[in-house]
Protein backbone atom coordinates (compact mmCIF):
# COMPACT_ATOMS: atom_id res chain seq x y z
CA UNK A 1 0.00 0.00 0.00
CA UNK A 2 2.93 2.27 0.93
CA UNK A 3 4.34 1.48 -2.42
CA UNK A 4 0.75 2.68 -4.22
CA UNK A 5 1.12 6.00 -2.12
CA UNK A 6 4.19 7.19 -3.37
CA UNK A 7 3.67 6.24 -7.26
CA UNK A 8 0.57 7.99 -6.81
CA UNK A 9 2.40 10.68 -5.33
CA UNK A 10 5.21 10.79 -7.41
CA UNK A 11 2.81 10.82 -10.66
CA UNK A 12 1.15 13.70 -8.67
CA UNK A 13 4.60 15.82 -8.61
CA UNK A 14 5.34 15.50 -11.60
CA UNK A 15 2.22 16.22 -12.92
CA UNK A 16 1.70 19.68 -10.87
CA UNK A 17 -1.50 21.46 -12.66
CA UNK A 18 0.28 24.47 -14.29
CA UNK A 19 -2.61 24.64 -16.98
CA UNK A 20 -6.61 24.88 -16.35
CA UNK A 21 -8.46 21.97 -15.95
CA UNK A 22 -11.47 24.18 -18.10
CA UNK A 23 -11.66 22.13 -21.47
CA UNK A 24 -11.09 18.89 -20.00
CA UNK A 25 -13.99 16.40 -19.51
CA UNK A 26 -15.59 17.86 -16.10
CA UNK A 27 -18.97 15.46 -16.16
CA UNK A 28 -17.54 13.12 -13.98
CA UNK A 29 -16.73 16.30 -11.27
CA UNK A 30 -19.39 16.01 -8.36
CA UNK A 31 -19.28 19.37 -6.49
CA UNK A 32 -20.88 19.41 -3.08
CA UNK A 33 -21.02 22.85 -1.93
CA UNK A 34 -21.93 22.68 1.64
CA UNK A 35 -18.79 21.07 2.54
CA UNK A 36 -16.63 22.65 -0.13
CA UNK A 37 -15.86 19.32 -2.01
CA UNK A 38 -15.47 17.90 -5.41
CA UNK A 39 -15.63 13.96 -5.52
CA UNK A 40 -14.11 13.11 -8.91
CA UNK A 41 -15.91 9.61 -9.65
CA UNK A 42 -14.43 6.89 -11.85
CA UNK A 43 -16.41 4.23 -12.82
CA UNK A 44 -16.18 0.63 -11.59
CA UNK A 45 -14.16 2.27 -8.40
CA UNK A 46 -17.00 1.53 -6.17
CA UNK A 47 -18.32 4.65 -7.21
CA UNK A 48 -22.44 3.84 -6.95
CA UNK A 49 -21.19 3.27 -3.13
CA UNK A 50 -19.67 6.87 -2.80
CA UNK A 51 -22.23 8.44 -4.30
CA UNK A 52 -24.94 6.69 -2.11
CA UNK A 53 -22.45 7.74 0.81
CA UNK A 54 -21.63 11.41 -0.38
CA UNK A 55 -25.35 11.62 -1.30
CA UNK A 56 -26.22 13.06 2.03
CA UNK A 57 -24.18 16.31 0.72
CA UNK A 58 -26.80 16.92 -1.33
CA UNK A 59 -27.73 20.53 -0.88
CA UNK A 60 -31.90 20.27 -1.76
CA UNK A 61 -32.36 17.09 0.39
CA UNK A 62 -33.97 14.80 -2.63
CA UNK A 63 -35.50 11.93 -1.12
CA UNK A 64 -32.89 8.90 -1.91
CA UNK A 65 -34.72 6.49 -4.60
CA UNK A 66 -32.77 5.76 -6.85
CA UNK A 67 -29.03 6.88 -7.17
CA UNK A 68 -28.74 6.69 -11.20
CA UNK A 69 -31.61 9.04 -11.01
CA UNK A 70 -29.79 11.68 -8.72
CA UNK A 71 -29.07 15.05 -9.81
CA UNK A 72 -26.19 15.83 -8.39
CA UNK A 73 -24.11 19.25 -9.35
CA UNK A 74 -20.89 18.42 -11.67
CA UNK A 75 -18.54 20.97 -12.36
CA UNK A 76 -19.06 21.41 -16.47
CA UNK A 77 -22.44 22.88 -15.77
CA UNK A 78 -20.74 25.73 -14.69
CA UNK A 79 -19.14 28.80 -16.92
CA UNK A 80 -15.36 28.25 -17.27
CA UNK A 81 -14.25 31.23 -15.11
CA UNK A 82 -16.78 29.69 -12.53
CA UNK A 83 -15.56 25.97 -12.59
CA UNK A 84 -11.63 27.19 -12.29
CA UNK A 85 -12.62 28.94 -9.09
CA UNK A 86 -14.66 25.89 -8.21
CA UNK A 87 -11.22 23.85 -8.51
CA UNK A 88 -8.86 26.18 -7.00
CA UNK A 89 -10.83 26.78 -3.58
CA UNK A 90 -12.71 23.15 -2.87
CA UNK A 91 -10.96 20.19 -1.71
CA UNK A 92 -11.05 17.57 -4.58
CA UNK A 93 -10.45 13.64 -4.13
CA UNK A 94 -10.79 10.40 -6.14
CA UNK A 95 -10.53 6.46 -5.34
CA UNK A 96 -8.56 4.42 -7.64
CA UNK A 97 -8.41 0.97 -8.40
CA UNK A 98 -6.19 -2.24 -9.40
CA UNK A 99 -6.54 -1.82 -13.48
CA UNK A 100 -7.05 -5.43 -13.87
CA UNK A 101 -10.19 -5.63 -11.77
CA UNK A 102 -11.61 -2.47 -13.15
CA UNK A 103 -11.24 -4.07 -16.81
CA UNK A 104 -12.92 -7.75 -15.15
CA UNK A 105 -15.60 -5.44 -13.13
CA UNK A 106 -16.40 -3.76 -15.83
CA UNK A 107 -16.56 -6.79 -18.39
CA UNK A 108 -18.66 -8.73 -15.68
CA UNK A 109 -21.00 -6.15 -15.82
CA UNK A 110 -21.38 -5.19 -18.66
CA UNK A 111 -20.67 -8.39 -21.09
CA UNK A 112 -21.61 -11.57 -18.77
CA UNK A 113 -24.87 -9.98 -18.39
CA UNK A 114 -27.74 -9.08 -21.01
CA UNK A 115 -27.30 -5.55 -21.48
CA UNK A 116 -29.15 -3.54 -23.89
CA UNK A 117 -26.93 -0.77 -24.33
CA UNK A 118 -23.22 -2.12 -24.41
CA UNK A 119 -23.63 -5.32 -26.29
CA UNK A 120 -24.55 -3.03 -29.31
CA UNK A 121 -22.84 -0.05 -29.25
CA UNK A 122 -19.37 -1.83 -28.14
CA UNK A 123 -19.88 -5.35 -27.74
CA UNK A 124 -20.44 -4.94 -32.10
CA UNK A 125 -17.59 -2.55 -32.56
CA UNK A 126 -15.02 -5.42 -30.03
CA UNK A 127 -16.45 -8.32 -32.04
CA UNK A 128 -16.12 -6.65 -35.69
CA UNK A 129 -12.86 -6.15 -34.62
CA UNK A 130 -11.38 -8.96 -33.34
CA UNK A 131 -12.73 -11.84 -34.19
CA UNK A 132 -12.47 -13.00 -38.01
CA UNK A 133 -14.74 -15.45 -37.86
CA UNK A 134 -18.04 -14.00 -36.09
CA UNK A 135 -21.03 -15.08 -37.07
CA UNK A 136 -23.69 -12.78 -38.06
CA UNK A 137 -25.83 -12.93 -35.01
CA UNK A 138 -22.39 -11.48 -32.97
CA UNK A 139 -21.87 -9.01 -35.38
CA UNK A 140 -25.81 -7.67 -35.19
CA UNK A 141 -25.71 -8.39 -31.55
CA UNK A 142 -22.62 -7.51 -29.96
CA UNK A 143 -23.63 -10.60 -27.69
CA UNK A 144 -20.78 -12.75 -26.73
CA UNK A 145 -17.55 -10.75 -25.99
CA UNK A 146 -14.96 -13.20 -24.50
CA UNK A 147 -11.26 -13.88 -24.41
CA UNK A 148 -9.30 -16.51 -26.04
CA UNK A 149 -8.40 -19.70 -24.27
CA UNK A 150 -4.25 -19.55 -23.61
Amino acid sequence: MQARKKLVQDYCKRRQRNESMIGQDLRYHLVFHSKNIIYCFTPKVASMQWKKELFVLHEDNQTFRNIHNAQFERLNQYYPDKAEQILENYFTFLFVREPFERFLSAYKAKFLKENRIFHPAIGRKIIKGLRPNATEQALNTGSGVTFPVL
